[in-house]
């Protein structure tokens, strides 16, 4: 069973706990938060960012001389700090904390990408091609025409098709049989029709 880890942000001050979606761009920019800057510089952002990404929570500032874009673009002159369990921030006037935890992943929840998928086309598998997703491992029931299998001591040469009882008879012409009685013979009736 695989974990994920749970992001959301507690709030302190009265409201709901604002869940944190992965990827991307949570809660928008604000003007100010109180989490100390790696660097210790303490010098007002102008707007901050707060973003996760797989199973890291980060905040990311930017200077007021700073350009900033937001969508996965990195900030000019950013400040990133990552965000750990407990740590608490101020979204406005809202006041939260962080919390994060390892959650199961049930059958519903599982990611695509770790899901395995099933192959549509396992039927139509052909020897020797390679899907485009990568090698797959050969569908369990065999093709009709994969059910002749050579002995293991045989030849490459010899053929598994049975041989067929008019193959001596190739060398000599067949003998034609009429169906027609002498009395029905329909050729003789239309030579006769022609010289009359």
């Amino acid at each position: 069973m695989s974990t994920a880890v749970d992001w959301r942000l507690q709030a302190e001050s009265g409201g709901a706990p604002r869940p944190v979606p992965e990827p991307g761009l949570v809660c928008g920019s604000w003007t100010q938060a109180d989490l100390v800057l790696p660097d210790n510089n303490q010098t007002p952002p102008v707007l901050s960012y707060l973003r996760r990404q797989h199973d890291v929570l980060t905040i990311q500032r930017a200077s007021a001389d700073g350009q900033v874009a937001v969508n996965g673009i990195e900030l000019a002159l950013a400040q990133v700090k990552t965000l750990q369990n407990g740590d608490r921030l101020t979204l406005g006037e809202m006041h939260y904390r962080v919390e994060s935890g390892v959650s199961p992943v049930t059958q519903d929840e599982t990611p695509l990408a770790a899901a395995p998928a099933a192959d549509p086309f396992a039927d139509l598998h052909v020897p020797g091609m390679v899907p485009v997703g990568g090698p797959m491992p050969a569908p369990s029931d065999k093709h009709p025409f994969d059910t002749a299998a050579k002995p293991a001591s045989s030849p490459s040469t010899d053929s598994t098709i049975p041989a067929a009882s008019w193959q001596p008879d190739l060398g000599r012409a067949p003998e034609w049989v009429s169906t027609l009685s002498d009395k029905e013979n329909e050729f003789d009736l239309l030579q006769g029709m022609r010289q009359a």
